[in-house]
């Protein structure tokens, strides 16, 4: 039977916490595991490692949210205001009220960025017959926060890193200081770097840490499943719309941490408060596993969007433009090459010129990836071609594939000009808009 709604009594307390953070133990069984003899992994083993099979394997997400039986339905609502009793407080987050249960003591809370009560403790205060469910559950808890947080921690470093080319940028691209950016689109940029690591728009980025991929990984997954936690965090509608101007960037970003703080803190304020939003962000299983979302303040690979952004968008505003041949292969392009009846150069995927500049007209750089020809043209610069690509390569502004195929991606998908980050009407994040050099017309091999 269900346990009814009780007020706050610190004289049951003891007793109904065994109970309490799962109310359904007599009439509403709980979600089964499945008990296949093949199964290498047991969820209801509390001293084995966590793994991320045991979210689906325990039927998590039924367990907390189903319409009938789930936590969220059946836990009892206090009356008062005590936070010892075994019953969620009116106004109390519910992983705030979970975890408090679940400890058997008060004074977790996870429900928020930095938060200084959020650290990992696996004391559990239940029935041994429903222990899995609460560990696993916790464990995901803890595990989401620690990634939010360390993500926020991260972006202070990313954003230094970002800033460090725009000097350069601006010598080489920009030196009249004409480009001009909007500032909630810059944040957008810096903010998603963590999952643009390792978004298929991105291609295969090398040298990454394990945990950043991992997080990354986890984020982009989560935040795909859960839509409503992407458009908490980047908002389709801000009010960080003022014009920033290129050389004001440094200024105007490292002004602008509070804000990244309230974006993030958005995301996790809604999964630490909105159940289904929890348990559609946590059901790939990533944040149950064994795997650390912890990100060091330093973690290289977070600033490659927010560069992309910011010399994609340089480039465009001084005349670079792209043009796109769709129907050539890389042996068409190799024919077309001085010595072979051509006057063009390649840009290979070593990222170093083919032959002699002087030798060359334009400059093309093959995606052996989506099978496209791109040229890189500007019709205010005579022979500046492979300057511009060798400053993009050598001083890792970007790479050929994010400036080339994302911008291609992004005008293919009518968003060019818009925000760096599309949140699509299924819930999916399009990322290719991270570059915004602009398109020329594109030719077709006849």
């Amino acid at each position: 039977m269900f346990l009814p709604p009780i007020q706050s009594s610190s004289t049951l307390f003891l007793f109904l916490s065994l109970f309490i953070a799962f109310p359904f133990i007599d009439s509403s069984p709980l979600p089964r595991p499945g008990l296949d003899l093949r199964q290498v992994v047991d969820c209801n083993d509390l001293e084995a490692s966590f793994d991320s099979s045991c979210w689906n394997t325990l039927n998590l997400g039924r367990y907390l949210d189903d319409p009938e039986t789930g936590w969220s339905r059946t836990a009892a609502i206090c009356i008062g205001d005590e936070d010892d009793a075994a019953c969620c407080l009116p106004t109390e987050p519910w992983t705030t009220c979970y975890l408090r249960l679940a400890h058997g003591f008060p004074g977790t809370d996870c429900s928020e960025i930095n938060a200084q009560d959020c650290s990992y403790d696996p004391a559990l205060a239940v029935d041994p017959r429903i222990a899995p469910y609460v560990a696993y559950t916790m464990k995901t808890i803890y595990a989401i926060n620690d990634l939010f947080t360390t993500w926020y921690n991260a972006l202070q470093y990313a954003a230094s890193q970002a800033l460090s080319i725009v000097q350069d940028v601006i010598n080489q691209v920009d030196p009249p200081q004409q480009t001009n950016f909007i500032l909630r689109d810059l944040l957008f940029a810096l903010t998603v770097g963590l999952a643009y690591v390792v978004a298929p728009e991105a291609g295969s980025l090398t040298g990454l840490l394990v945990a950043t991929a991992t997080a990354g990984r986890a984020l982009l997954k989560g935040a795909n499943q859960a839509p409503t936690v992407a458009r908490g965090i980047w908002p389709a509608g801000t009010e960080s719309s003022q014009s920033i101007q290129i050389g004001d960037l440094e200024i105007e970003l490292n002004n602008a941490t509070g804000i990244t703080a309230i974006m993030l803190n958005s995301g996790l304020e809604l999964l630490m408060n909105d159940m289904p939003s929890f348990v559609e962000f946590a059901s790939t299983g990533m944040f149950s596993g064994s795997d650390s979302f912890s990100l060091s303040k330093e973690v290289d690979g977070l600033d490659v969007a927010l560069k992309t952004f910011i010399v994609s968008n340089a480039m465009t505003s001084n005349g670079w433009h792209y043009t796109v041949n769709l129907g050539a292969t890389r042996d068409d392009i190799a024919s077309c090459v001085p010595g072979s009846g051509g006057s063009c150069c390649t840009w290979w995927a070593l990222n170093s010129p083919s032959s002699n500049p002087s030798m060359c007209g334009d400059f093309i750089w093959y995606s052996d990836t989506t099978m496209r020809a791109f040229t890189l043209t500007n019709p205010n610069v005579m022979n500046g071609t492979v300057e511009m690509l060798n400053a993009i390569v050598e001083n890792e502004w970007t790479t050929l594939p994010l400036l080339f195929d994302g911008a291609y991606n992004c005008s293919a998908a009518g968003n060019f000009g818009g925000a760096p980050i599309q949140i699509e009407a299924d819930g999916t994040i399009d990322l290719s808009c991270m570059s915004q050099l602009a398109e020329g017309p594109s030719l077709s091999k006849k």
